[in-house]
């Protein structure tokens, strides 16, 4: 009798795990990598994906998250990806870029100067929105601060009219009440 209720107790345990590992696969969202989405973007188009990734909450954070943390091959997916963004989509992926500007800023100032993004939007205090005015004017300051150490000739002017940008909607945001 002992061995038939510990069999029964095996596979009550066997099920009750097959259960919760399948809920927790369900619940996990898949990591995306760069050259994944840019295979996609190839295929599909950049519009199809951007807006795939747009209706999947989580996938859309994390490509926010990775371009923002300028994590390699990340760039390349946002200007892949841009063309297909309006709206929402276009503000934070110009977001993302934005903040990406401390971890990569060559990178970006690349992108900006390909015109692959514009400099009003990405290098602007547009981000106040989601940080509000004293967080966006150090963020803004801090970006002014990566920047002026960029010595680039060919990036010079591009990244001139960043810091113009940046310092300009400090600025603004300094009159802003918090």
């Amino acid at each position: 009798m002992t061995r038939i209720w510990s069999g029964v107790a095996v596979s009550c345990l066997s099920a009750f795990l097959h259960v919760a590992i399948s809920f927790a696969d369900a619940s996990t969202t898949p990591t995306l990598q760069s050259s994944e989405v840019l295979k996609d973007i190839d295929a599909r188009g950049a519009r199809v994906v951007a807006e795939t990734l747009w209706n999947d909450e989580a996938g859309w954070k994390q490509v926010l998250s990775n371009v923002g943390q300028g994590r390699h091959g990340w760039l390349e997916v946002a200007a892949a990806l841009r063309p297909g963004t309006d709206g929402g989509a276009s503000e934070t992926l110009d977001e993302a870029v934005f903040l990406a500007l401390a971890p990569d800023p060559r990178g970006v100032l690349n992108l900006l100067e390909q015109g692959k993004f514009a400099g009003r939007f990405v290098c602007s205090g547009n981000i106040a929105d989601d940080y509000g005015a004293a967080k966006a004017r150090e963020f803004l300051r801090q970006r002014i601060t990566v920047l002026s150490h960029i010595s680039d000739s060919k990036l010079q002017a591009v990244r001139d009219e960043c810091i113009a940008n940046m310092r300009a909607a400090v600025k603004i945001l300094s009159a802003t009440p918090e």
